[in-house]
């Protein structure tokens, strides 16, 4: 059993969420009783001696909350927690992830959001077991606003041949989970990327990071059971069958 670092990254500025509440933090918004961050937790294999990193912004009013739930949760997986709290947004998800290297203690990552809930039953072993160098749960629907992974060969761990951001090339998108055997590879790649960005207004997302690695490692593809997101008040209704006016009720103040 190999131990992973579980990143979670919640430093964006969460705006299409306000008009459910403009007081309280994206993943601190409520569904079914639960915050957003709580149901992303859910999702992750935790294994003891695993470590947890949550990266999110500074708030003076939330973060002793955060931290102090996040403490909890740890305990309760015998994983060891740190967070990271920064003041300003990032480009991306990808730079948020690689702010928290000097807090990384395990060689393998996984990198995941704080408004996505997924279910993966053979996520465990692939991140934990497998000798893979990458894995990422996806799953099947209409549109264009997704990373797409395209892939060859049967499952369940289906080999990715090429990757695309918002580009459909396979009817396979992720669903916002990205694991890394060696993470220093992650962190070179994406240290790459922001050293030769032309513009610091560029978005970095973390699909991209493996189109470099396709060629000579083998990243798989794994299916969702269930993939509920909740980054927006739209994707609340129509993945959770929850009315605008009932989410906005359970998170009034």
């Amino acid at each position: 059993m190999n131990s992973v670092t579980f990143i979670i990254c919640s430093a964006g500025d969460g705006l299409r969420m306000q008009p459910i509440s403009s007081k309280t933090p994206k993943y601190l918004l409520r569904i079914e009783q639960k915050t957003l961050l709580e149901w992303s937790l859910l999702s992750l294999p935790f294994k003891e001696g695993d470590q947890l990193i949550f990266v999110s912004r500074i708030s003076n009013e939330h973060n002793t909350f955060t931290d102090n739930f996040l403490k909890q949760f740890s305990q309760k997986k015998s994983v060891h927690f740190k967070s990271l709290y920064i003041p300003q947004s990032t480009s991306g998800q990808a730079e948020t992830a690689l702010l928290a290297k000097p807090l990384v203690k395990h060689r393998r990552i996984a990198i995941f959001n704080s408004d996505t809930y997924f279910q993966c039953k053979i996520l465990d072993w692939g991140i934990h077991q497998s000798d893979y160098d990458g894995l990422v749960p996806c799953f099947k629907t209409i549109g264009n606003s997704w990373s797409f992974f395209k892939t060859i060969a049967n499952g369940p761990f289906y080999s990715a041949i090429d990757v695309a951001e918002k580009k459909r090339i396979s009817d396979w998108c992720s669903a916002g989970f990205y694991y890394f055997k060696d993470c220093s590879e992650y962190f070179d790649i994406v240290q790459d990327k922001l050293k030769n960005s032309i513009s610091k207004n560029n978005e970095f997302f973390i699909a991209p990071t493996y189109k470099s690695l396709l060629k000579s490692h083998t990243i798989k593809v794994v299916d969702c059971e269930v993939f509920k997101p909740m980054g927006t008040p739209e994707q609340v209704t129509n993945y959770w069958q929850i009315p605008i006016k009932n989410f906005k009720k359970e998170n009034a103040r």
